[in-house]
């Protein structure tokens, strides 16, 4: 049902680049492929297959990572594999048999390759072949959808008010600190010692962990969520106010330390910080090089 959705939301010229069509010309060969497309943002894996000679290929996709799936019936087969991006990977047929083990008739070959991101972290479309490295003859041929995945972790937000933003009679400040967005919704309520009585103050900035801050999310660069932080300073009269401020988990962004500086909202002397480490990784799920297996 996934699947279907995902395969409906494609554009036409994109449903007609994944057709599969067997190829017979060798002048294929090194085609990089249809290029970079605008590709679905989908956590399902795309694949397709075409079978030629008692030679089929099936090529699914996770993030950057395809695995192409070579099923054969008769001599396990000596192909290249062109990944249409350059790269190649060769199988590795049985040559001889071992006693007691005759050579198969019929099984399968699984490799996988791993995909650069695009620039600006699109998906696009390459054409996987495999190749008879005797005639160069493409004897089956695949398309995959390659969509970037991410993994973005922010660490603990660390918090710190800029100055006393009490009355001299007091040595705490009271707090209200929030986010808000993309299902991270978290609310802190605590007090800070920022001077002692009589208003001579503690040396600021002091930065401090707000329990169970830490966040992480998977996606995609053409969805990633944003967040809001925003805080108020409890007073027994009235509260003093700070805007939102928002932190982007863009992949494309990087890892980086956000650091957000609030100033009071209407017009006041009280200051605060909110500081947080972010992570970036490009998520190769299941990828552990080639082969990965055969029978």
């Amino acid at each position: 049902m996934f699947r279907a959705s995902w395969l409906a939301a494609l554009p036409a010229a994109v449903v007609a680049a994944v057709a599969l069509i067997p190829i017979t010309s060798a002048a294929a060969v090194m085609s990089p492929g249809t290029g970079t497309v605008a590709a679905p943002v989908t956590t399902a894996p795309s694949t397709s297959s075409v079978t030629a000679s008692g030679l089929s290929l099936f090529v699914a996709s996770d993030s950057v990572v395809a695995t192409a799936t070579l099923s054969y019936s008769g001599p396990a087969p000596d192909v290249i594999v062109f990944w249409g991006d350059g790269a190649r990977t060769r199988t590795s047929p049985p040559i001889a048999s071992v006693p007691g083990r005759p050579l198969p008739t019929a099984g399968r070959v699984v490799l996988q390759h791993l995909f650069a991101p695009s620039v600006n972290g699109a998906g696009y479309i390459r054409h996987v072949t495999a190749v008879n490295p005797a005639s160069a003859e493409v004897l089956v041929g695949s398309d995959v959808a390659i969509v970037p995945r991410y993994r973005v972790t922010q660490y603990a937000v660390e918090f710190s008010p800029l100055n006393h933003c009490d009355s001299v009679a007091e040595a705490y400040t009271e707090w209200f600190v929030f986010r808000e967005g993309s299902g991270f919704s978290k609310e802190w309520e605590f007090d800070r010692h920022t001077a002692d009585v009589g208003g001579v103050g503690v040396p600021l900035p002091d930065f401090q962990p707000l329990p169970d801050s830490a966040v992480s999310v998977e996606t995609f660069a053409a969805n990633a969520p944003t967040v809001a932080y925003g805080a108020w300073e409890e007073d027994p009269a009235f509260n003093e106010f700070f805007d939102r401020q928002f932190v982007d988990f863009n992949p494309l962004l990087g890892s980086r330390t956000v650091l957000l500086t609030y100033p009071e909202k209407f017009g006041g002397d009280c200051r605060i910080q909110m500081r947080m480490p972010i992570d970036v990784h490009l998520l190769t799920p299941g990828y552990s090089g080639w082969p990965v297996a055969s029978q």
